[in-house]
């Protein structure tokens, strides 16, 4: 499993997790969802406690209009 943390200025937004199965989800961290400057990343990601799967995580990579 790999991991990247995301940060937005000092604050750790949420963890981005590759697995062996090359299935990507991400999780906000508790410290991003109580700061008075969090925002979703996406609208694909709205904010909540529970970790998004592969599809929506993927979709951040993703150009505005898809991938044709």
């Amino acid at each position: 499993m790999e991991t990247l943390n995301v940060y937005y200025d000092q604050l750790l937004v949420g963890t981005l997790t590759l697995d062996a199965h090359r299935l990507f989800s991400f999780k906000y961290s508790r410290q991003w969802m109580t700061s008075q400057v969090a925002f979703p990343l996406s609208v694909c990601l709205p904010m909540q406690d529970e970790p998004f799967s592969d599809h929506p995580t993927r979709a951040l990579g993703e150009p505005a209009g898809g991938v044709d």
